[in-house]
């Protein structure tokens, strides 16, 4: 069982691929941390702070299903080189104008948006090109490895950018300008990658005919369905969670390397969890480890309701984190492991326009809560009710009937 992970960091072109989507993953997570801490500081008002970010949110889930059509009709490495390039330019403009004091919270916002339109519509080529890099055995391994990954990075890029912000809200965007250059110079190895020279495409279908055919291929698909159905409940609980501490922190005036140190801990957690990934995703049937998840995560969010103590929090969204590495491995490994190679961005497309379709809304809501609203007390329990229907959807449909790997051949997606 050690040969496909063995052969998996064996092949060049994995190794390329996953250092570049590394340099992207790590890039986003800074901004995602900087964002609503430069926007409260430039509105001093946590409403638009949220409110910056949902901005950012809805125009990356707009854009998703178009980036998924490009994805499958235009070369994916391609696209992979202008998402690092563009993100590059955007983070440097950025960085000068924060460092000048030029920013005010419209130009910021029109920024994020910039941001956001270049990862919604060239993002999906870097899960899109997978499939045609690693053979479908590997494939849960891969994102147990994956996992693993943005463990580390969440674990280091919360101290790292609380870090930053210290030092001026201007670096984090000079780190990510760095690291968006990377991952576009490594993705330069990768091999050319278009879709329409594969036999399986269909190179002649307008844009709008490949869109409705990944649409009705979609449809047709009741576990990748349900599955897009709790993810999208699932994060708004997740996002209104992490975004809520953050902005409750802030708001108490706690030290920014306090407020990353949090993220350190979900990140502790998830490496951890994913030191077991592999084993668990192997042992147990993907459906139950899912189902655990959601149990382990409900309970700590009802830790965080009963309790706002910043040990309290550091300890539960440590103890969160752990599930979810097996979760999304045996999950995320079976429905993209299923998907054929020429619906890959399209599939994906759908899959994340879904599951951020309500949480690109959560920033504004948390925003007004904390600021006018119940508090954070009120975002807690709204996060326990969007966990507890996660939980319901997972246990009550076909996702809980979904196999260990080594039975994926013989399940229907």
């Amino acid at each position: 069982m050690a040969q496909p992970s063995h052969s998996l960091w064996k092949s060049r072109r994995y190794r390329l691929w996953f250092a570049s989507d590394s340099a992207d993953s790590f890039s986003r997570q800074l901004r995602l941390f900087a964002v609503p801490l430069i926007a409260l500081s430039l509105s001093n008002s946590q409403f638009v702070a949220g409110l910056t970010v949902a901005a950012g949110q809805v125009v990356a889930m707009l854009c998703m299903p178009f980036g998924g059509v490009l994805a499958d009709r235009h070369d994916r490495r391609r696209m992979m080189l202008w998402l690092g390039g563009i993100g590059t330019a955007l983070a440097l403009v950025t960085a000068a104008g924060l460092w000048l004091h030029a920013l005010n919270p419209i130009t910021f916002g029109l920024l994020m948006v910039l941001f956001a339109l270049n990862t919604g519509l060239l993002g999906p080529s870097n899960n899109a090109i997978l499939k045609s890099l690693i053979p479908l055995e590997t494939f849960a391994r891969a994102h147990a490895m994956r996992e693993t990954r943005e463990s580390v990075l969440g674990m280091a890029s919360g101290a790292i950018a609380g870090a930053l912000y210290r030092a001026s809200s201007s670096v984090p965007f000079l780190g990510a300008a760095a690291l968006h250059a990377a991952s576009s110079l490594t993705a330069i190895g990768l091999p050319a990658n278009d879709p329409t020279r594969d036999g399986e495409s269909r190179s002649r279908q307008s844009f709008w005919s490949s869109l409705r055919e990944g649409l009705a291929w979609a449809a047709g698909k009741p576990r990748f369905l349900w599955f897009t159905v709790s993810a999208t409940v699932m994060n708004v609980a997740c996002y209104a969670e992490t975004l809520g501490v953050s902005l409750m922190l802030a708001a108490r005036g706690t030290d920014p390397v306090l407020i990353g140190l949090v993220d350190t801990g979900a990140g502790v957690g998830m490496l951890l969890g994913s030191l077991c990934a592999v084993k668990i995703s192997d042992t147990f049937p993907s459906g139950l480890v899912s189902i655990a998840n959601c149990v382990v995560f409900t309970a700590c969010l009802v830790s965080m309701t009963v309790s706002a103590d910043y040990a309290v929090i550091l300890a539960c969204m440590t103890v969160s984190s752990f599930l979810f590495p097996a979760d999304n491995a045996g999950m995320l490994g079976f429905i993209y492991g299923k998907i054929p190679v020429r619906m890959q961005g399209r599939a994906d497309a759908v899959l994340n326009t879904g599951a951020v379709m309500l949480s690109a809304f959560v920033p504004a809501l948390v925003g007004w809560m904390l600021q006018s609203g119940p508090g954070f007390h009120g975002v807690m329990v709204m996060c326990c009710v969007f966990a507890l229907v996660t939980l319901a959807i997972t246990a009550l449909t076909s996702l809980r009937t979904i196999p260990a790997p080594s039975d994926w051949a013989d399940a229907e997606l």
